[in-house]
């Protein structure tokens, strides 16, 4: 029987389960503002206050097919393999979703959390937050991350881009350079919000 985004969403739904890592209900009030964002898929929390969450959502949720996934093997247990998006086309995905959004939906949040997770942890290489302290750690020089911030541009450019795509392009290295302008990506003529998180680094510097 072919896997479904359902199904595939249900299966690592039961890894984390049974990793010990609970599944969770949606939070009333978070439902209430970002809707299908907390219904549309699995909540899993690491701890009992619910302040570090896994969200699991089917691929069809920001657009994507089954095809638009590649097979790796699990960061979490080696002897597991797990389908993910292509960086390209999920990267390309999330940007969609938010040009096609006015920058006042509340549904860009996890999309954007999600964009500037993505360019955190899989583009620059960064060091994951203490869950147990809530710190990060950051003692990088400001040379030393603007060497990373090439890297990350050079080794996205060399990801299969359609001539189409060009303008995408351009977007991803801006966001790359400076994740504080995914808050401004949108096709609606609307100005940016200052609500919305910018990086890592920005952050833990204001």
């Amino acid at each position: 029987m072919a896997r479904t985004h359902r199904s595939i969403s249900y299966s690592a739904h039961q890894t984390l389960s049974d990793s010990g890592i609970p599944c969770v209900p949606p939070s009333a009030k978070l439902t209430e503002t970002y809707g299908k964002w907390e219904r549309g898929g699995f909540i899993h929390a690491f701890d009992p206050a619910g302040s570090h969450k896994i969200f699991l959502y089917p691929l069809s949720l920001i657009g994507l097919t089954l095809q638009d996934t590649v097979e790796v093997t699990a960061t979490f247990d080696h002897t597991l393999r797990v389908l993910t998006p292509k960086p390209r086309i999920y990267m390309l995905s999330l940007i969609r979703y938010l040009l096609d959004r006015p920058i006042s939906d509340d549904s860009r949040f996890h999309v954007h959390s999600d964009l500037l997770g993505f360019i955190s942890f899989y583009l620059l290489h960064d060091t994951p937050l203490n869950t147990k302290d809530d710190e990060l750690e950051d003692d990088e020089s400001e040379e030393d991350f603007q060497k990373r911030v090439e890297e990350a541009v050079h080794n996205m450019k060399t990801w299969d881009w359609e001539s189409t795509e060009e303008r995408f392009l351009v977007i991803a290295e801006r966001v790359v350079r400076d994740c504080r302008t995914i808050s401004e990506l949108s096709s609606c003529g609307q100005a940016q919000n200052p609500a919305h998180p910018s990086s890592p680094r920005a952050e833990t510097e204001q």
